[in-house]
C-alpha cells in the first residue's frame, strides 16, 4: 500500500539530511517535505486539513518548533474526530531526556520541553530511534520503537585523499560536545609537544583554544556543503571523544562514517556508539584512558601503512553496512504497515 507521508523539520541540518531528507526521498511512497513555520495566521482546523492534504502520515523529527506539539496534537484530534485518520512517526537519535547539565543543549531542553516531547512520544503510532540504546530507553514512553540507524548517502563522499606533508589531525567542533572533549585534550597537547611541526592539529569551527596547543581552526560551512568541505581538508586522523554517560550512550556512529568516507583513520572513545562498531586497530580505534588516546595517535602519526589500511577495511564496512540506498527499503516496509 503507497502512503502520502508529510515529512515535517526545521532546517536542513546534519540531522534532518540523515533522518529524514535523504532516507525519505529515495521511498516508493509519495512524500512531501515542509519546512514547519506557521507564518501566517491560521485556525488549527485550517491548520490540521492543510497537512492532511499532503499527507496521512506524518513524519517528524524531535520538535521543530516550540507550538508544534499542542498544535499535532490538535489536528490529530480534529482529522480523528471526523473519521479522517492521522499516523504519526517520531523520528528521535539522541537522549534529550539525559543531557548532562555542562552540555549547552541542556538549556534548551528545559524540563517543560522534556514534557512535551514524552507527550508527543506516548501519542505516536511508531518511534524510529538511530541505536539500540536509545530504542531502550524510549520503550517507557511507547512501545512501537523500531531501530533504523544512520546511513550515508554515497555519492557525497567520492573525493580521493592527498598526502599532506604534515599528518592532520582533525576534529569536527560541536559546542555540545565540548565537555567531551576533556577525556583527550591532554593526550592530544603532549602529542603536540611530542611530534611538534610535523603534525597538524586543526578543527573544522570551533575557536583556537579548545586545545591547549597551536590549533588550525577551518571555516564551518553549512551542511549542504559539509561532505565536500570535510573531504577537502584532507585529515589524516580524526578523533570523537565521548564522556561515558547515558546520553552519549544514545549516539551514533556517524562520525566514524564520515571520517572514513573523507579517508581519515579514526580513534573514537569506548562509548557504545564506537565500541559497538569498530573493530579495535582494524577500522579504526577506541580508547579510554590518556596513555590509550596517546598511543592510538603515535601508532597512527608513525605508520602511514597502518592509518591507510585502517581506512581501507573501514570504507569496506561502511559501503557493505551504511549505505542508504541499501537500507531504505527498510523504510519502505514500515510505511507500508503503519
Amino acid at each position: 500500500m503507497k502512503r502520502k507521508i508529510l515529512a515535517l523539520y526545521s532546517h536542513e541540518n546534519a540531522v534532518e539530511n540523515y533522518r529524514t531528507i535523504r532516507p525519505l526521498e529515495r521511498v516508493e511512497h509519495k512524500v512531501t517535505f515542509q519546512d514547519f513555520i506557521a507564518k501566517k495566521r491560521r485556525t488549527v482546523g485550517e491548520i490540521a486539513e492543510t497537512l492532511y492534504k499532503k499527507g496521512d502520515v506524518w513524519f517528524i523529527k524531535y520538535l521543530p518548533e516550540n507550538d508544534l506539539p499542542e498544535v499535532l496534537t490538535s489536528c490529530r484530534n480534529i482529522l480523528n474526530s471526523t473519521g479522517k485518520k492521522v499516523r504519526l512517526i517520531v523520528d528521535i537519535d539522541d537522549n534529550v531526556f539525559e543531557i548532562p547539565f555542562e552540555n549547552i543543549a541542556s538549556f534548551f531542553w528545559s524540563n517543560k520541553r522534556k514534557s512535551e516531547m514524552a507527550a508527543v512520544l506516548k501519542q505516536a503510532d511508531m518511534i524510529i530511534a538511530s541505536t539500540n540504546p536509545l530504542k531502550n530507553y524510549l520503550k517507557r514512553f511507547n512501545d512501537n520503537v523500531v531501530v533504523l540507524k544512520n546511513c550515508l548517502d554515497l555519492s557525497q563522499w567520492k573525493d580521493k585523499k592527498k598526502k599532506n606533508k604534515v599528518i592532520k589531525i582533525g576534529w569536527v567542533y560541536s559546542k555540545t560536545h565540548i565537555p567531551d572533549i576533556q577525556r583527550c585534550a591532554d593526550a592530544i597537547k603532549e602529542i603536540k609537544e611530542e611530534f611538534g611541526d610535523k603534525i597538524s592539529i586543526e578543527l573544522l569551527g570551533g575557536d583556537r583554544g579548545v586545545f591547549d596547543c597551536d590549533t588550525k581552526v577551518n571555516k564551518p560551512v553549512p551542511f549542504t556543503e559539509y561532505p565536500k568541505k570535510l573531504q577537502s581538508l584532507n585529515w589524516d586522523i580524526s578523533i570523537a571523544p565521548l564522556a561515558d554517560n547515558e546520553f552519549n550512550k544514545g549516539k551514533s556512529n556517524i562520525k566514524w562514517l564520515e571520517s572514513t568516507m573523507a579517508g581519515s583513520a579514526f580513534i573514537g572513545s569506548n562509548v557504545y556508539p564506537y565500541e559497538h562498531s569498530i573493530k579495535n586497530g582494524e577500522t579504526g580505534f577506541i580508547c579510554g584512558s590518556k596513555n590509550q588516546w596517546k598511543n592510538a595517535l603515535r601508532k597512527l602519526i608513525t605508520d602511514e601503512a597502518l592509518r591507510e589500511g585502517i581506512v581501507k577495511k573501514a570504507r569496506k564496512e561502511v559501503t557493505q553496512n551504511y549505505d542508504i540506498d541499501k537500507e531504505v527499503y527498510k523504510y519502505n516496509k514500515l510505511f507500508e504497515l503503519i
